[in-house]
């Protein structure tokens, strides 16, 4: 009995040392390392709200509660774009915490990135436990530039936030900006589709931000993509007065364009036939002023201006309509040519040029030039309750026998 009574003593003597040797013992002084498993995507937009999520995973566990702090690191030193939760808490006996890094939601006009960044996580500090810990390997989260969006200046966005101190906040329709335009064409143009009465509309975006010009006295935006939501329409109306117009225009009859055709070449013109190439508005000086009303019809030599052959320039401001320049890469590789090419220059100006600036926008605008009975008033509005910006205007072209009628309505994504 007493050799019996000696073998559970010593037996119960072992589990006490087994179970003082198990993961929970407290004066474990080796290193731990902490692993980062990804709970989900380890990006995001600049701009976009989101949450990164990192589950936090220790080699072993402790009787006592460990805490960790991370933090971000940029090769660039950008800062500001992430917020981390101030700590992580591991609980008593177990390995596991959660990491939340957090992306803000924030107007474009608020964006600071150029081009994506990584970010990479530290650990920076370690309580709760006297061990070395240390990450088990690299982990980076990225930021997102947002495309198309090209970051204000500090000093932009220093002005933008004076004129929203006086009272009218530009931000709210500085980015890409949902449109919504829809066009109606009388039947009383001279070249197809225009010689029927047709409405079209048109969904999409404009990159819109601060003007060189802006100051606090004139706040004021310009137009850099899709200006009034327009680069579909306009490109139909510019094909439709050059690629499209077999009569007047694309016709072997016609010298200057058969000219300026074959100095493109076979395949630039087989892919501008085929609508390949991008056409794109844009529009500077919007002035925003304090009745709510925004000033946007200035005057413009789209069509009668003279040609100035040294600057390829209209230099007579003599129409008071939309001031649309564009961007056309044809025209863009003509423009260079003709700049030493007196021949290709002499059948531009006779009638084969690709500015589109050539054959859209007309007549004026501020009173009725044609006196068909469609002209309107432009007028404007915008709102910053409920973030909406609106337009209606008249615009022609070359072979149009009136006025087409033009609504606009952008809406901010940012009112809050």
């Amino acid at each position: 009995m007493k050799t019996f009574k000696t073998i559970t003593l010593i037996f119960a003597s072992a589990l006490v040392l087994f179970s003082c040797k198990k993961d929970t013992d407290p004066i474990f002084t080796g290193d731990i390392t902490v692993n980062l498993v990804s709970k989900g995507a380890t990006e995001v937009v600049e701009g976009e709200e989101a949450d990164i999520l990192y589950d936090v995973v220790l080699s072993r566990s402790f009787d006592s509660e460990i805490k960790l702090v991370f933090d971000l690191k940029n090769e660039d030193e950008i800062t500001g774009v992430f917020t981390l939760a101030k700590e992580v808490v591991i609980a008593k006996n177990t390995t596991l915490g959660l990491l939340t890094i957090h992306a803000d939601a924030k107007n474009d006009s608020e964006n600071i990135l150029t081009d994506n960044q990584n970010f990479t996580l530290h650990l920076t500090s370690v309580s709760g436990i006297d061990n070395t810990v240390t990450l088990e390997s690299e982990t980076v989260v990225k930021m997102i530039a947002e495309e198309e969006i090209s970051p204000l200046t500090i000093g932009q966005r220093a002005l933008i936030q004076e004129i929203k101190e006086k009272g009218i906040d530009l931000s709210l329709w500085i980015g890409k900006i949902p449109v919504e335009v829809t066009v109606h064409s009388p039947a009383d143009g001279y070249i197809t589709p225009f010689d029927s009465e047709f409405t079209k509309s048109y969904s999409g975006t404009t990159i819109i931000t601060l003007s060189d010009d802006a100051t606090l006295e004139e706040p004021m935006l310009k137009m850099t993509n899709n200006s009034f939501g327009l680069n579909d329409y306009l490109n139909l109306v510019f094909r439709a007065e050059t690629i499209e117009n077999k009569e007047f225009w694309y016709n072997n009859d016609v010298p200057s364009s058969k000219a300026v055709l074959q100095e493109l070449g076979e395949e630039k013109v087989a892919k501008w036939i085929a609508n390949e190439y991008s056409f794109n508005v844009l529009m500077d000086k919007l002035i925003f002023k304090a009745d709510n009303s925004i000033s946007y019809v200035y005057e413009n030599g789209a069509f009668s201006a003279p040609w100035n052959a040294e600057t390829f320039e209209n230099p007579d401001q003599d129409l008071s309509a939309l001031n649309l320049t564009y961007d056309f890469p044809l025209w863009n590789d003509l423009f260079e040519k003709a700049k030493t090419d007196e021949g290709l220059r002499e059948h531009i100006i006779q009638g084969g040029s690709l500015n589109p600036d050539n054959y859209i926008i007309y007549s004026t605008i501020l009173e009725d030039d044609w006196s068909d009975g469609n002209w309107i008033t432009p007028t404007s509005n915008y709102d910053q309750v409920t973030g909406k910006m609106t337009y209606t205007f008249n615009i022609d072209h070359e072979n149009a026998g009136g006025y087409s009628t033009v609504t606009v309505s952008y809406q901010s994504p940012f009112v809050h």
